[in-house]
């Protein structure tokens, strides 16, 4: 039987996602088709009613990723009334052979993730070239989540004592 450790809360912020989200998406540059060459910015808003259902995307497609070693996660706010000081919070047991990695590497990948999806998702459908480089950071970042999550100690070999 495998024994267990508590790992420390991973803890991703709303407010600081819709601030980096703001700054991502507030000006996408435009391009000339001709030239290749940068002609001017669109600006885009974060609009709070897609944000929030994005937001929420986003908690339940980390919590699928993790839930092999979830011990709790934070319920979302009250949908007629977001919270922008909401904070997703999620608690792991992971094996003792985990490799302690700290816990901030798996925090700033999984927030990654959550900027890169909804991002990609608020862009998808006025700007599908911007939204698709989001969309790859999104799952790059959450596979380095996992990739994380799963590294494991290497096995110590006890060598054999004759008596």
């Amino acid at each position: 039987m495998e024994n267990f450790i508590n790992m420390e809360n991973l803890l991703i912020k709303k407010e600081e996602v819709y601030k980096e989200v703001a700054e991502l998406i507030s000006c996408v540059e435009v391009y000339s088709e001709a030239t290749g060459i940068v002609i001017g910015c669109q600006v885009m808003n974060v609009k709070d009613g897609p944000f929030e259902f994005f937001w929420r995307d986003a908690c339940c497609t980390v919590t699928t990723e993790v839930k092999k070693y979830l011990t709790s996660v934070s319920s979302p706010s009250d949908r007629d009334k977001p919270d922008s000081k909401e904070v997703f919070t999620i608690e792991l047991k992971m094996p003792s052979k985990f490799k302690e990695s700290p816990t901030t590497y798996i925090e700033e990948e999984i927030h990654s993730f959550f900027v890169n999806s909804i991002a990609n998702k608020l862009l998808l459908s006025s700007r599908k070239d911007v939204a698709s480089k989001y969309e790859k950071q999104a799952t790059s970042s959450l596979q380095n989540a996992r990739r994380i999550l799963f590294q494991r100690k290497p096995p110590v070999r006890v060598p054999p004592t004759i008596e």
